[in-house]
Order: structure tokens, then C-alpha cells, then sequence
């Protein structure tokens, strides 16, 4: 399970992130978020849902049946689909709302490393 922490210029200058290899880690997603301008692109490979949140509703793309089985996925952790929903191939990234309701910038913690270890990308645009 992703812990999510805000993305910080102060806080990250200094370290690396390891991009994924694969989807392994939406081999356990049954539903994913999606965007109403996906739609076009999800409707002939996925079944669309929409997933009630508050007064209002999510729309998700049914990724599987069973618990921790997604079906849109092989042995060897590639996509099936030509399409793969945004929020799935954008981790180890995602939009998310903080404290004050304001959308922020958010990584997977277990992607986050020190600079000079486990190789990874910068976080600093300046390097």
C-alpha cells in the first residue's frame, strides 16, 4: 500500500526518485480512477463504473473481479490494454488534495531515495 507524501522543493531538493518498472503495483487494483477525457479512449477495453464520493461520483475503469487479481495485467507485470488509465501510469506520482483542500503533488514514499542511492532520477530541475 503507497504512502503518499507532498512533494516539497524544500524537502526533496536533495533526493532521487526510482520510477516504476512495470505495473506491479496496480497488480492488486480492482477499480482505477479515471478522467472524463479518458473516456473516449477506456470505453472500447474497459467497463466503466462510477463510484459514489460524497454528494458526487468517481468514475473508474473495472480492472478485475476478484480480490487482488487485476485482469488488465500478465506475469510479467505489462499492461494487457492498449490504454492504461492515467493514474495507473503515472505512480509513482498522483494528484492529491491536502489539508486546506488545495490539489498537491504526492509520491509513493518507497520510491523516494537519497541522492547517489539506488541510482533513480532527480527531484531538483536544476541538475
Amino acid at each position: 500500500m503507497p504512502e503518499w507524501i507532498v512533494v516539497s522543493r524544500s524537502q526533496h531538493a536533495d533526493r532521487n526518485y526510482v520510477p516504476r518498472h512495470g505495473f506491479a503495483h496496480a497488480s492488486h487494483q480492482l477499480v482505477s480512477p479515471v478522467l472524463i477525457t479518458e473516456l473516449p479512449k477506456l470505453i472500447n477495453g474497459y467497463v466503466i463504473g462510477f463510484i459514489a464520493t460524497g454528494e458526487s461520483f468517481q468514475p473508474v475503469a473495472l480492472l478485475g473481479l476478484e480480490k487482488d487479481k487485476n485482469l488488465y495485467l500478465n506475469q510479467d507485470n505489462k499492461w494487457l490494454s492498449e490504454y492504461v488509465p492515467a493514474s495507473v501510469r503515472g505512480y509513482p506520482f498522483t494528484m492529491a488534495k491536502n489539508e486546506q483542500g488545495e490539489r498537491v503533488l504526492c509520491i509513493d514514499s518507497a520510491h523516494l531515495v537519497k541522492r547517489g542511492e539506488g541510482g533513480g532520477l532527480t527531484m531538483d530541475r536544476h541538475s
